[in-house]
């Protein structure tokens, strides 16, 4: 935008520089400062445009920055993700009956003492940035990790997953590193009959309130992947 009394070298300046998707700002400059064109910081370009008797006018030219609404917009489009769901009653429920199971099979996990038919997911923590463990269903194939969220975005690892998509999965005795994907599309109960354990995959599908299948790439076998600082 430009000012309302800069003379008409400046507003033909201000045609000539302008560009689409440009903003420009007309800031007065003392003469002893204007030495000609000049850097603005972080590569912006700007003109200085003498006046006549007056101070010169610095014309800056920043880059056009979207609306926080087509930014968030974008996201939602390109995730295909509803938004968060609220817990329920029956999700809040399961949550407290099956806390102490959850911490017991992930010690067993640790020390390689569980069921192969579970594996242990972590995930980094949205607001803390600090690991967190969650014991899942284990639904390794190959260089791919299917996993069936019984609650969908109710539960606090799938929140962290979707906030940092990096993720690592201890299946059997070795730690793997991977991306999950969240597929909202998908079908749920027909991908968890495909699961390696079906026995396992029923209890989640009776246990279920607001599924939602996940998708982990996992890193080829024998990357990189230490045991986190948080990891006991």
């Amino acid at each position: 935008m430009c000012t309302t009394n800069v003379s008409p070298a400046c507003r033909t300046g201000c045609a000539a520089h302008s560009g689409l998707g440009q903003t420009r700002a007309w800031l007065p400059f003392m003469p002893s400062d204007a030495g000609g064109a000049g850097a603005w910081p972080e590569g912006r370009r700007c003109d200085f445009v003498p006046r006549s008797g007056q101070p010169a006018v610095l014309v800056a030219h920043f880059p056009a920055i979207p609306a926080v609404g087509e930014i968030w917009q974008d996201w939602r489009m390109a995730a295909e993700l509803p938004p968060p769901a609220r817990r329920t009653r029956k999700y809040r429920m399961l949550r407290v009956l099956l806390r102490g199971g959850n911490r017991t099979l992930c010690w067993a996990l640790r020390r390689g003492l569980a069921p192969r038919a579970f594996a242990l997911l972590e995930t980094t923590g949205r607001r803390s940035g600090q690991p967190r463990y969650t014991p899942i269903g284990n639904g390794l194939d190959g260089d791919r990790f299917w996993l069936i969220a019984a609650h969908g975005r109710q539960a606090d690892y799938v929140r962290n997953l979707i906030a940092e998509p990096a993720v690592r999965v201890l299946a059997g005795r070795s730690w793997r590193r991977g991306t999950a994907v969240p597929l909202p599309g998908d079908d749920t109960a027909r991908r968890s009959r495909t699961l390696p354990y079906g026995w396992d995959a029923a209890i989640g599908r009776a246990l279920a309130t607001t599924p939602l299948t996940i998708r982990i790439d996992l890193e080829p076998p024998g990357a990189s992947a230490g045991v986190s600082p948080g990891f006991r």
